[in-house]
């Protein structure tokens, strides 16, 4: 089975003859990862993995949603602040100042989204010409809703991930 098919069987809800791969990880993990298997370029190197499906992500092109802290970087799309945490091998960015952290309703409500219009989308047929194993593409921007209970749609910025695993298994 090819990787375009597994994947378009996963979202079919379809069997497939494996579970379908994905990939991401921190840069320094990453940079480990290729030199220990000797690859260089980055199609190789997710070829190498086994990896059926590649990220696609359009530019953000609108107004700055949150500010800029001293020694953090901020997502403009999430609002997810995050600081460099080093260590012997480098470092990693890690998430921290969770905005929404015991937010009521209103605060949730009235959080920052980015404008759907406010994006460069030709990326995604730029992308999706130069893979041929490439599938249909999927945003999603909004909330969780969970039996009517309403989660921020990216839970770096409400909670820890363990908190809101172990929220949603309560449900």
């Amino acid at each position: 089975m090819t990787a375009k098919e597994r994947v378009r069987r996963t979202f079919n809800f379809e069997k497939t003859d494996r579970v379908t791969i994905g990939y991401e990880a921190n840069g320094a993990v990453h940079a480990r990862v290729a030199k220990e298997l000797g690859v260089t370029d980055n199609e190789d190197f997710l070829q190498a993995l086994g990896v059926d499906y590649r990220g696609v992500g359009a530019s953000y092109t609108g107004p700055e949603l949150f500010p800029e802290r001293p020694d953090r970087r901020v997502d403009q799309l999430e609002g997810c602040y995050t600081r460099w945490v080093a260590h012997e091998t480098g470092g990693y960015w890690d998430f921290c100042d969770f905005p929404l952290m015991g937010a009521d309703d209103d605060t949730i409500a009235a959080y920052p989204v980015p404008d759907p219009d406010d994006f460069d989308r030709r990326c995604f047929d730029r992308r999706r010409e130069s893979y041929d194993i490439l599938v249909p593409i999927f945003v999603t921007i909004g909330t969780l809703n969970i039996n009517g209970n309403r989660f921020a749609r990216d839970n770096r910025i409400v909670r820890r991930r363990d908190r809101l695993i172990i929220d949603i298994k309560r449900l």
